[in-house]
């Protein structure tokens, strides 16, 4: 299928820091942290030895991400993830990863909110407590601007068909990413879709929330605090 005509496509650098919230049974760390670089990484792995199933699975399909392109060294697994582990999504058909941020923590909670939300829904589950976990981190490249004569079409709430080939086609020109209009946080939200592992700083750990499912909606987020008790 030809590539449609987006035109001469504009870049903007970003500043904010960026959101991302993923569920708490995710792993915190390990393995890209503790690698300077790709060949380490191999080399870590092969002396864990990949027969270990967390292993293998924090590593996923690490062919995806391209040779150099790669983030090492500490908070390199939170972004290696989402590249390792690639799904169905807007810009993506899940033959690569996407790294999706928001540009608050409100946009992040927003999205994420929905999207699980239609997983449990299809789930039929009943009553059920979510722990999620914060990611912050920056960016250090320019994303790509939606064409305007396409936005509706790319922004569409249910239909990613034109966005995921959007997605193909800058990840094919070596773009970085996508900045774009939140769907669920509007008319404020702002949100990015990161193509490529290198154009994130390494990421650090923020808040932790509980999504409460009441069985048709999640009714409630609570944040999670933490405070440090001094000895008497």
């Amino acid at each position: 299928m030809d590539e449609p005509d987006y035109g001469a496509l504009r870049t903007r650098r970003i500043d904010e820091p960026l959101h991302r919230i993923v569920p708490s049974r995710f792993p915190t760390a390990l393995l890209f942290d503790a690698a300077r670089n790709e060949d380490e990484l191999l080399m870590l792995a092969e002396l864990e030895g990949l027969t270990n199933d967390r292993l293998r699975q924090e590593l996923g399909q690490i062919q995806l991400v391209p040779s150099g392109e790669g983030l090492y060294g500490p908070g390199a697994t939170p972004v290696m993830a989402a590249f390792c582990h690639p799904a169905p999504s807007r810009f993506t058909n899940g033959l690569f990863g996407v790294y999706y941020a928001g540009l608050s923590e409100q946009t992040a909670i927003l999205e994420t909110v929905y999207h699980r939300e239609r997983f449990l829904r299809a789930a039929g589950i009943a009553r059920e407590v979510l722990e999620m976990r914060c990611y912050v981190t920056h960016l250090q490249q320019n994303m790509t601007l939606l064409p305007s004569t396409q936005r509706d079409s790319l922004l569409d709430p249910d239909d990613y068909t034109a966005a995921q080939r959007f997605g193909a086609a800058l990840r094919k020109r070596g773009a970085w990413g996508v900045f774009y209009s939140s769907v669920r946080d509007t008319p404020d939200g702002r949100c990015v879709a990161v193509l490529r592992p290198r154009a994130l700083a390494p990421a650090r750990q923020s808040s932790h929330f509980r999504y409460c499912w009441d069985g048709r909606r999640i009714d409630r987020v609570e944040k999670i605090e933490s405070y440090a008790i001094r000895e008497a």
